[in-house]
């Protein structure tokens, strides 16, 4: 993923996610506490400690999480992620297999306060 920062060496991030749940057709998005922890190319992370709210509207669920960076580059920083999806149809819920994989826009940013 690529990413803007005011730090030039900053290019990209993988993330992790630290959380259990369950997600089915009914439940198609997280809500919960949780902890993130971004990984980014200069060999540093980021770990962020908040809350995934998620809606929907017509086809699409939006999952935002909103918290604050508790560890590492960017500590204090507030953290907000959102992950924007179409709903899985009823007929892939049905496929064996159910749902394997979803797609869609996803942002991420820090911010000072």
């Amino acid at each position: 993923m690529s990413c803007v920062s005011t730090d030039p060496t900053l290019t990209s991030r993988t993330e992790s996610f630290d959380g259990t749940f369950t997600l089915s057709c009914l439940t198609p998005v997280f809500t919960g506490p949780t902890t993130l922890t971004f990984h980014w190319n200069n060999g540093k992370t980021s770990t962020a400690s908040g809350k995934f709210t998620a809606s929907s509207t017509g086809g699409d669920v939006l999952s935002i999480f909103r918290g604050t960076a508790t560890a590492g580059e960017f500590q204090g920083d507030t953290v907000e992620t959102v992950l924007d999806v179409a709903q899985p149809s009823m007929q892939q819920c049905l496929r064996p297999g159910g749902v394997t994989q979803e797609t869609g826009v996803y942002t991420a940013s820090f911010q000072k306060l």
